[in-house]
């Protein structure tokens, strides 16, 4: 198969699509265009598109962690489930979590012993409430427990 057209998706987007034989083969972001040199007349295979594709979803999937995480620290259960939310593939989440804790983004012990500083002398939380909205993060109890006994 090969790619016959490349065409801006969106004019406020960074998005493309790519044509075979004027049939739609995907939409891509910018990045993965640029990523694979993906070029008009280029020869593509099934299993070259699969994995065009597979590294497509994946920045999307980063750049909407991101997007969540410019907002306020997310715990790496409480993002899964806001991603999985959104429609992305649990491979693809996991592949992302892991990118995401290797950059140092995702860190639940410390985010963990930030949260309880700030709810006990901030918030005035007790430790009931601070271990309920710890555990409807995704925590585990060992883990709460250990935080709240040690502040």
């Amino acid at each position: 198969m090969q790619i016959t057209k490349i065409e801006r998706a969106s004019k406020n987007k960074p998005l493309y699509h790519l044509y075979a034989e004027d049939l739609l083969l995907m939409t891509v972001k910018e990045e993965t265009l640029l990523h694979f040199r993906l070029q008009k007349g280029m020869d593509v295979s099934d299993a070259f598109l699969q994995e065009i594709h597979t590294f497509d979803q994946l920045q999307r999937c980063l750049e909407q962690a991101y997007r969540f995480l410019s907002r306020r620290g997310h715990f790496q259960k409480e993002l899964q489930r806001k991603l999985k939310v959104k429609g992305y593939d649990p491979e693809i989440i996991n592949k992302a979590l892991q990118h995401l804790e290797d950059k140092g983004y995702l860190n639940d012990v410390q985010l963990m012993v930030q949260f309880v500083q700030d709810a006990i002398h901030l918030k005035r939380y007790g430790p009931n409430l601070i271990k309920s909205k710890l555990f409807e993060r995704g925590l585990p109890d060992s883990a709460i427990d250990q935080a709240l006994e040690e502040n």
